[in-house]
């Protein structure tokens, strides 16, 4: 089967420290954290140990980037590896074999200046699964194993990754950012829509009483009519009371805009009254109409 295969090595320049003896199995703790148990194992080697398991490759590194930090740069040799591994009869019970764990072992052997080595399959496995990761790996020559096959190396380039990352962070953030501007730019958007259709509000206080017309459409009588709402834009308004010279507006409301209409029609003029015709000074009459009126009393006795 496939598997990722990380392999710690003491560098030979370093294998005379007890110190660094003492902190491979910290490595390798550090290393194997996270790994499943069920499916990974741990095995011996010379002067180091190595981890074979079916996990993603993008586990693998960063437990290869745990196990690093805990021994010096130069005492320790990290190594990664995707490749084929069995298990088949040994002296003492099975044992893991195969090209996987070989050439793991061979690069971890290999002298370099940089802290992990990756092969070319382990790279690409990696870039199958997390391509991005991929790119903190960047080619670094060549190895010739035992079996006289060449491997092209990939080291990871922790500088490398810090700019990626910091430059994936900074991409992150501006498309938060983006959307976030985004999101403020829709919402003034809907409420400058919604401020636009706001209707203006004009309030009545009309006296005695008046009949309210907008646009030459009768709206009510105020009172009890206190206040309109009306869209925004240009109105003719005209309030009729009686006889009385109606009161006539023509105005353009703003959206949201308030209006105080106050008015008072003046009363009505009083109806003229026609003064009464004056008394005719009545005549003494004289003594012959005295004697003709007792005449026309009596002649018909």
């Amino acid at each position: 089967m496939a598997a990722s295969v990380l392999f710690l090595r003491l560098r030979s320049a370093s294998q005379d420290g007890d110190g660094d003896r003492a902190g491979l199995p910290a490595a390798l703790r550090s290393a194997a954290d996270g790994w499943d148990p069920q499916r990974r194992v741990v095995l011996e080697a010379p002067d180091g140990f190595a981890i074979v398991g079916d996990i993603p490759p993008l586990k693998a590194l960063e437990a290869a980037r745990r196990a690093r930090a805990v021994l010096p740069q130069d005492a320790l040799g990290v190594a990664l590896h995707h490749g084929s591994v069995h298990t088949e009869p040994g002296h003492d019970g099975l044992r893991v074999a195969g090209e996987g764990l070989d050439t793991a072992e061979a690069l971890a052997a290999f002298p370099a200046a940089h802290p992990i080595l990756a092969s070319q399959a382990f790279r690409d496995a990696l870039e199958r699964q997390a391509p991005r990761a991929a790119e903190d790996l960047r080619a670094a020559g060549e190895m010739m194993d035992a079996q006289r096959q060449t491997h092209p190396l990939h080291v990871f380039d922790p500088a490398a990754a810090s700019a990626r990352r910091l430059r994936r962070n900074l991409l992150a953030g501006g498309g938060v950012l983006a959307v976030l501007g985004l999101g403020w730019a829709a919402r003034m958007a809907r409420l400058r829509y919604e401020a636009a259709r706001r209707p203006a509000v004009i309030r009545f206080d009309i006296r005695p009483d008046g009949e309210v017309h907008v646009d030459g459409q009768h709206v009510g009588t105020t009172p009890p009519l206190v206040q309109l709402a009306l869209p925004a834009g240009p109105h003719a308004i005209e309030v009729r009371h009686g006889k009385a010279q109606p009161l006539r507006l023509e105005v353009h409301l703003q959206p949201g805009e308030e209006m105080e209409l106050h008015h008072v029609f003046p009363p009505p003029a009083p109806v003229p009254r026609r003064a009464p015709r004056p008394a005719v000074p009545q005549r003494e009459p004289t003594a012959r109409e005295k004697l003709e009126r007792a005449i026309q009393k009596y002649k018909f006795w």
